[in-house]
C-alpha cells in the first residue's frame, strides 16, 4: 500500500529534524536551523561580548587601584625625613652641651650621651620608615629602575626588598635595635643611689644583651 500524499516522507523540505529545510550551507553536516534559535543568537552572544568587555574594564582600573600604595609609600618617606632632620637636631643639642659645659659632672656626661644616643635611636627610627617606603613601592606598584642599572647591579643594601616577610624582618631587626638604643638612653638618666637600683640596672644590662642575641638569631 502506497503512502498517501499528505506522508511527511513525501513532503518536499520536510525532514525529521522538526520539519525545518536543511541549511544549504550545512554540507554533509546536515544540520537543522530553526529561524527562531537562530533570531535568540544574537542577543546572546553580544551579552556575552558585552560582559567580556566590561570585565576586562574592570581588571585594568581594579589592578590601577593599587597605585593608592603611593600615599604611604610618600608619607613614611616624609616621615624618614623628618626624624633625620630630628635626630641632627639632638646631636647638635648634645653637641652644644659639650661645648659650653667647663665641667665633667655626672648630670652633663648623662645629657650629652643621651643626646648622641637619641641621634642615633632618630636615625633608626628615619632607616626603618624608609625601609617600609621603599619596601612598599616595590611590592605594591612597581619595581625600582634605577636600584638595578648597571651602577647599583652587585649592590645588595637594606632597602633591596624580594617579599613581604623579607620586609617585616628588617623592619623587625631596625626596630629592635631602636628599642634597644633608646632603653640604653633611659638607663644612663637611672640614678644609681641603692642596692636596688643597682640591680634594676644589671637586670636591664642583661635584658639588652638578650634582646641583642635574639635578633643576632633571627639574622642567620
Amino acid at each position: 500500500m502506497t503512502g498517501t500524499p499528505h506522508s511527511a516522507q513525501h513532503q518536499p523540505g520536510r525532514h525529521a529534524c522538526g520539519g525545518w529545510q536543511r541549511s544549504r550551507s550545512g554540507g554533509a553536516s546536515g544540520r537543522c536551523h530553526d529561524p527562531i534559535s537562530r533570531n535568540l543568537d544574537g542577543p546572546v552572544v553580544r551579552s556575552s561580548r558585552f560582559i567580556g568587555w566590561l570585565e576586562s574594564r574592570f581588571e585594568k582600573i581594579f589592578w590601577r587601584f593599587r597605585l593608592i600604595g603611593i600615599l604611604p609609600v610618600l608619607m613614611t618617606a616624609l616621615s624618614s625625613l623628618a626624624t633625620f632632620i630630628l635626630g641632627t637636631r639632638e646631636t647638635f643639642y648634645a653637641l652644644e652641651v659639650m661645648l659650653q659645659s667647663s665641667g665633667t659632672e655626672q648630670k652633663v656626661l648623662a645629657r650629652v650621651l643621651g643626646g648622641f644616643i637619641g641621634g642615633v635611636d632618630l636615625y633608626l627610627i628615619g632607616i626603618a620608615l624608609l625601609i617600609f617606603s621603599y619596601g612598599t613601592y616595590e611590592l605594591l606598584i612597581s619595581a625600582i629602575d634605577p636600584a638595578r642599572n648597571e651602577e647599583s647591579k652587585g649592590f645588595k643594601g637594606v632597602l633591596e626588598v624580594a617579599s613581604l616577610d623579607d620586609l617585616k624582618k628588617k623592619l623587625v631587626k631596625v626596630l629592635v635595635i631602636a628599642l634597644v638604643v633608646f632603653a640604653f638612653k633611659a638607663m644612663l638618666a637611672l640614678p644609681l643611689s641603692d642596692g636596688m637600683s643597682l640591680l634594676y640596672y644589671c637586670i636591664s644590662l642583661l635584658l639588652l644583651s638578650l634582646s641583642s642575641f635574639l635578633v643576632g638569631r633571627l639574622g642567620s
